[in-house]
């Protein structure tokens, strides 16, 4: 027994020795690589890759891992990676590199480690910042994020050793603040981008992207009064900025809050008289307002608000004549009020007297006339989107009430034959 335990603690060291040699030799080809790159970077543009899969296996072991000279090595390595050819393979090499140097530098002892330290950082906090813009062009906005933020690190740790020496200008850190507020934004990590674009909220900061995303942040957070400060500040520092105008309207529009949305809006066409959504906003807006009136029983309001409805949604057609949501829109406002005097038809139709029948009859005169003006609205809504569900739907109903029995069964099988499409 004793032998065999011996055996097994000879086997154990033997692993541990081909570890440690493995380690070893990669370590020797990191460096090889890495000098071969560096006697000419354009003609050796794949040394610099074998040396960051080299000096990647050499770090793992506990020869190295606690090794400053290994994780300075390996920060040159990333840094030269993050600046050659292969770099847009690699769009996290600076911030791997920027890593490497701050483990070295918790390894710093003697004053030429920590000159070699500090050379380093400064190095690659400049390019964390070309790296994060290439990671934005590329869309990879995570590296993006990390590479822009890891620039205020950076910053605080040079600073620290004496060497003020990037994003020294206010106007510098002000718009690196404010992009990597921005990815942070994107890529979802809401606290860091609320955290980073309050410091410019709080300075006045002259960029209209500031409050944009700022009062998306804290209404997308639920914090209403929060939000309507930021928009009421952004919107009086730049009163015509069309993004900050958009973002106010949606914000309405999501809280149904449509009496506000009226003037937004027609101060927003206004700024863009071309857009033919804002006129097909506005006539949702008018529409919405059509229909509350309706279940208020207020008469008057109704017919105002369908009227302008209607003007806004033509307003619409006219910028873009095949402009299928105010085709469709246009069918649905005449629909729903042809719908509504339907409705009113209910309790008469048993009530055979003169009056009762004449009231009859001309609710449904009117009703008829209504689906009229809504019909060609939807027979083009439908040569340009045969399958859409809604078109097809009323097609059938409005046949239906029409008498046209046909044609409602034609829409209505139609209709079914979509099935879960």
């Amino acid at each position: 027994m004793k032998k065999l335990g011996l055996l097994c603690l000879m086997a154990l060291f033997t692993v541990l020795t081909l570890q440690a040699q493995d380690a070893k030799t990669l370590w020797k080809e990191a460096k090889k690589a890495h000098n071969k790159y560096n006697l000419d970077p354009t003609n050796n543009a794949d040394a610099i890759v074998e040396a960051m899969k080299k000096i990647d296996g050499a770090i793992k072991s506990d020869d190295y891992k606690s090794s400053f000279e290994a994780w300075r090595m390996r920060g040159e390595i990333y840094s030269d990676l993050a600046k050659s050819s292969k770099a847009g393979d690699y769009l996290d090499a600076a911030s791997v590199s920027y890593d490497s140097f701050d483990k070295a530098s918790g390894m710093a002892e003697k004053k030429y480690q920590k000159r070699e330290v500090s050379a380093g950082l400064t190095n690659v906090a400049t390019l964390l910042i070309n790296s994060g813009v290439k990671a934005y062009e590329a869309k990879n906005f995570e590296a993006a994020f990390n590479s822009f933020d890891k620039v205020f690190n950076a910053k605080e740790k040079l600073s620290a050793m004496g060497k003020n020496t990037i994003l020294t200008e206010e106007a510098q850190l002000d718009e690196h603040i404010y992009r990597t507020g921005f990815m942070a934004q994107k890529i979802g990590k809401n606290a860091r981008a609320t955290e980073l674009l309050s410091q410019l909220y709080k300075k006045d900061y002259k960029e209209a992207g500031v409050y944009e995303l700022l009062f998306n942040l804290y209404s997308g957070d639920n914090k209403e009064k929060m939000a309507m400060e930021v928009m009421e500040k952004g919107r009086k520092l730049f009163p015509k900025n069309l993004p900050l105008l958009y973002a106010e309207i949606n914000h309405y529009l999501r809280s149904g809050k449509f009496v506000q949305l009226e003037d937004k809006l027609k101060g927003a066409i206004d700024q863009d008289p071309d857009n033919k959504s804002l006129y097909l906003t506005l006539g949702n807006v008018y529409d919405k307002l059509y229909q509350t009136a309706l279940e208020e029983k207020n008469e008057a309001n109704a017919d105002k608000n369908m009227k302008l409805a209607e003007n806004y949604y033509s307003q619409a057609l006219e910028k873009d004549p095949e402009y299928f949501d105010a085709i469709y829109s246009l069918g649905a406002l005449f629909y729903n009020k042809a719908a509504e005097k339907s409705k009113q038809m209910v309790p008469l139709a048993n009530d055979l007297s003169k009056a009762g029948t004449a009231k009859y009859n001309n609710l449904r005169g009117e009703m008829n006339a209504l689906f009229d003006q809504a019909l060609p609205y939807f027979n083009k809504a439908e040569k340009m989107n045969p399958n859409d569900r809604n078109t097809l739907i009323a097609l059938k109903e409005i046949y239906a009430k029409k008498d046209d029995l046909v044609k409602s069964a034609e829409y209505k099988k139609r209709f079914e034959a979509l099935g879960n499409k």
